[in-house]
């Protein structure tokens, strides 16, 4: 079952990495500068997530996994810039995908964590938390982006 979950995350890695960081993030370059494209697919990365609620028909834990993918992609997206190839945020989304659906799967988070006013109300922010290191490591990696990228952009 695990190798199946690995496979099915690995997918989504792959796929969602061609997606933004591939084709969006380049189609934003070809009329950004590097920092709007980069926060143009930051947004839209997250803003996608959105659509969970039509699994999940809960909009709050939506617009949650909205933003933690928000955050997570901030990472990926300086792994593509870094690396100049598609395959590290795709092994690191992938793997990222793994942990967290396994463990909140294994400890049954989704239905403690995010709900209305219940007694795990206080824990509904701890998935942002939990990425927020991401996004800080992120934003480090990408610190002398537009120096790296300023060919780019003239």
């Amino acid at each position: 079952m695990l190798l199946w979950i690995l496979f099915n995350t690995f997918l989504v890695g792959l796929s969602e990495e061609l997606m933004f960081r591939g084709v969006l993030l380049q189609a934003f370059r070809r009329t950004v500068s590097i920092w709007p494209a980069v926060a143009l697919t930051t947004l839209v990365f997250g803003a996608i997530h959105i659509l969970n609620v039509f699994m999940t028909g809960d909009l709050r834990t939506a617009l949650l996994q909205a933003a933690t993918a928000a955050l997570s992609g901030l990472l990926f997206i300086a792994l593509r810039l870094r690396t100049g190839s598609l395959w590290p945020p795709i092994v690191v989304h992938g793997l990222w995908d793994f942990a967290t659906f396994t463990v909140s799967a294994s400890r049954g988070v989704e239905s403690h964590t995010v709900g209305s006013g219940g007694p795990g109300a206080p824990m509904a922010f701890m998935p942002m938390l939990l990425v927020l290191p991401n996004a800080l490591y992120g934003l480090w990696l990408m610190r002398r982006i537009g120096q790296s990228h300023a060919q780019a952009d003239a």
